[in-house]
């Protein structure tokens, strides 16, 4: 599989070094409800999440169940991580993940431009000590 070429100035990365994790409301389905009830608020699924939100089928918890920093916010980022307990079949024809990971692991390399390397002798009474320093 091919990674497409960035835009100037982008760059490769993983979502853990430019994003916040935060995991979905944990809940038993029988301290959920199917409809709007007071001090409940409506949850994100797997399967609200599909290209665009889906409000269709909410599942309304506690607001207590529901920590801060899980409520969504303007400009918030909504990845869908699984299904539940549905499995989802792979396609045989798709390459490992590790192959993906070590072809973008070498595209990136690639891309980086090699830093040179100065000397510099920095001076402490009677010693003198070399350092190698990056330099652009």
């Amino acid at each position: 599989m091919h990674t497409p070429q960035l835009p100037n100035g982008w760059v490769w990365t993983q979502v853990k070094d430019i994003a916040e994790f935060i995991r979905g409301v944990s809940y038993r389905k029988n301290q959920s409800s199917k409809t709007p009830q007071a001090d409940y608020v409506p949850i994100l699924r797997a399967n609200n999440i599909n290209g665009k939100l889906n409000y269709d089928d909410l599942v309304y918890v506690e607001q207590t169940r529901v920590k801060d920093e899980q409520f969504v916010k303007s400009l918030d980022i909504i990845i869908a991580m699984s299904s539940g307990s549905k499995l989802v079949p792979q396609d045989p024809n798709d390459e490992p993940a590790s192959v993906l990971l070590e072809k973008i692991q070498k595209e990136k390399e690639q891309q980086q431009p090699k830093r040179k390397k100065a000397t510099v002798k920095v001076k402490r009474t009677s010693s003198a000590k070399q350092l190698s320093l990056p330099i652009d």
